[in-house]
């Protein structure tokens, strides 16, 4: 083998291993979103196990700590240590995090309906899992709802909050997720848009080139659009807030250096609160 033979085999030879890397790394990267769901609903029962009285702890702890060693033994399964990750088998382990939430739910509903831990002051305990539960509740149902206002807008909502959880991971920037929750608002709006003027009966209405940014089309958009689910005044303030949320991400969009996640946290609870509101309408 001549030396520009040895050249060329130095070469494919590491291109064969880059293309490898990267393939392994992709398949790391597709747990990822699920693995900061498994932080949150970790951290979330840090917050819990500081509200719990120590009696209830003396009764309950053994239960739920045999259980997390249960998970705990799942969880090595699909986290091992980076050396020793069976990358072929990485894709068939799902995470889920409903074990932890479920166990912890029973348990409060059970405290309050005992007499003999009455006493127990559950009321901060129950507002961060009743917080936590909602936040998956309109993760699941909110795709759906969406898809009725835009088509297509239910598989960009996932993606955006696969996008936002990668984000938490910090594996992708503020500003790309950003441009996708600002995007998704902007689908929003034009799908609302389209809704009122199927649903407009009066013709003296111009309903061409509405934009979200003027005050008289979100007027109007809202005139047509209120009813006994949502009234006139108040989708007026939600498309307000809509537009307003538009401006605050468009600003994150442009500094692909920004890494404000605490801006982007905000933004993000602003958005899904705004889309739950406005979903309603389709319902």
């Amino acid at each position: 083998m001549n030396k520009l033979d040895k050249l060329r085999d130095i070469h494919m030879e590491r291109i064969k291993r880059g293309k490898k890397y990267i393939e392994d790394s992709q398949k790391i990267i597709k747990h990822v979103s699920d693995v900061q769901r498994q932080i949150q609903s970790d951290e979330m029962a840090l917050n819990l196990l500081s509200f719990f009285h120590e009696d209830v702890a003396d009764k309950y702890a053994p239960m739920w700590l045999q259980k997390e060693e249960n998970n705990n033994a799942y969880f090595e399964q699909i986290m091992p240590s980076f050396q020793d990750i069976n990358f072929d088998r990485l894709s068939e382990l799902p995470i889920t995090t409903s074990g932890t939430v479920y166990m912890y739910a029973s348990s409060i509903y059970e405290m309050e309906t005992s007499s003999n831990i009455n006493y127990v002051d559950l009321s901060k305990a129950k507002s961060i899992l009743e917080n936590y539960l909602q936040k998956l509740s309109r993760e699941e149902y909110l795709p759906n709802r969406l898809e009725l206002i835009n088509t297509g807008l239910g598989e960009a909502f996932n993606i955006a909050i696969d996008s936002y959880n990668k984000n938490k991971a910090e594996v992708i920037g503020v500003d790309q997720v950003a441009i996708q929750l600002r995007d998704i608002l902007q689908q929003v709006w034009g799908g609302l848009c389209d809704l009122a003027r199927s649903k407009n009966t009066d013709p003296t209405k111009n309903l061409n080139h509405l934009e979200l940014k003027k005050v008289n089309d979100r007027g109007l958009v809202a005139e047509i659009l209120a009813d006994h689910r949502i009234s006139n005044d108040d989708l007026v303030n939600l498309l307000s807030d809509m537009e307003s949320l538009h401006s605050t991400l468009s600003g994150l969009c442009k500094d692909p250096l920004s890494n404000d996640s605490e801006k982007l946290d905000n933004c993000y609870n602003q958005w899904i609160a705004i889309l739950d509101r406005i979903s309603v309408l389709v319902i």
